[in-house]
Parts: C-alpha cells; sequence; structure tokens
C-alpha cells in the first residue's frame, strides 16, 4: 500500500496477511473529510491492522498517533513500517508515532486509567462481529475522547450502530458495502 498524501506522500508500506486493510477509495473519502481536522491532534486507531490509517494521519499532520492491534504479527509489520519511515524522514520524531499489541477494549480501560485523551479515534474492527458496536459502547463509557472529539466507525453497512449516550452520530458514508460512521462527543 501506499500513502496517499501528506508529508509521506508515495511511501509503500507492507501489509500483514490475512488482513483486510482500508481500501484506498475509503481512505482518500474518510481524510478528505478529516483534513481541516487532522492538524496537530492526538490520533488513535483502534484494530489497527496494517497501520494505514494511522500511518496517514500522521502524514496529513497528526502530531502524535498511537496504533492499537491485538495480533503481534500485524504489530511487528507495523514497527518494521515505523522503522522504514524514521530511517527515511529524518523530520519524524519516533515518539510521535506508537504501536501497542492490545486488544481494544484493554487499551481503551488503559488509556482511561491514565486520564488520556484523543482528538481522533478511529476504528475498523473485522466485519460481521458486532466489534464496531461493542467499542463504540465501550468508547461512550470510559472517558478518552477528548472535549469536541471525533470518532469514526468503520464497518459493514449492515452492521448496527448503538445508542450512545455521550456520542452524537453526525455523519454516514457508504461506499460499496463498507460504512463510515462520523460521531462527535457531546458537551
Amino acid at each position: 500500500m501506499r500513502i496517499i498524501s501528506g508529508r509521506l506522500k508515495g511511501f509503500v508500506f507492507k501489509v500483514p496477511k490475512g488482513i483486510r486493510p482500508t481500501e484506498q477509495k475509503v481512505s482518500k473519502s474518510l481524510f478528505d473529510i478529516l483534513t481541516p481536522d487532522i492538524q496537530d491532534v492526538k490520533f488513535l486507531e483502534l484494530y489497527a491492522g496494517s497501520g494505514n490509517i494511522g500511518i496517514e494521519a500522521f502524514s496529513r499532520g497528526a502530531k502524535q498517533v498511537v496504533m492499537v492491534e491485538q495480533n503481534g504479527q500485524n504489530t511487528s509489520v507495523i514497527n518494521e513500517n515505523i522503522a522504514l519511515i524514521l530511517n527515511r524522514f529524518s523530520f519524524v520524531d519516533p515518539s510521535s508515532i506508537q504501536v501497542l499489541t492490545l486488544d481494544a477494549e484493554s487499551a481503551i480501560k488503559k488509556f482511561s486509567a491514565r486520564q488520556e485523551k484523543f482528538e481522533i479515534v478511529f476504528l475498523d474492527p473485522p466485519y460481521y462481529k458486532e466489534l464496531a458496536k461493542k467499542t463504540l459502547q465501550t468508547l461512550d463509557q470510559y472517558d478518552i475522547v477528548a472535549p469536541n472529539g471525533l470518532v469514526v466507525a468503520q464497518a459493514h453497512r449492515k452492521d448496527s450502530m448503538p445508542d450512545l449516550k455521550n456520542l452524537r452520530l453526525y455523519r454516514k458514508e457508504y461506499y460499496s458495502d463498507t460504512a463510515l460512521y462520523f460521531l462527535l462527543k457531546k458537551s
């Protein structure tokens, strides 16, 4: 896969075997929507898989990116890609990109315990397992989204979305069988 835009534009990175990375057309549309809001934010990618969304967010100006993936083989590939970025782009601060080998729920609870907040949270769990719904419910319960923060959930268009008390759905975009749900943290 290739970084679409930003300071790492054109960088080609490895993708772990057996995952479904976000399609380039979905990624491009996502970042076309996020572009005004991504500069200098703290960005969290849950279910990182290949890390393509987190790396693209960093390329487009996020000041800090944290990628969470529970599969150790996938995080090894993400770390290899980060090492390649650090070797190729001298301006990249190694502390600005972090990878954690954890499941999403444990990571959310860990961030909450540390009172860590993110301006943008992106999640792309495996389809057909109601994981998007469950993860959104966990995000709603634990306070890791910054005030006026944004959560973007990528899911199968037929997956149901939960009713939430702290997050408000304000936009939906569909791309074939894929849906992007944009939620704002309520004040």
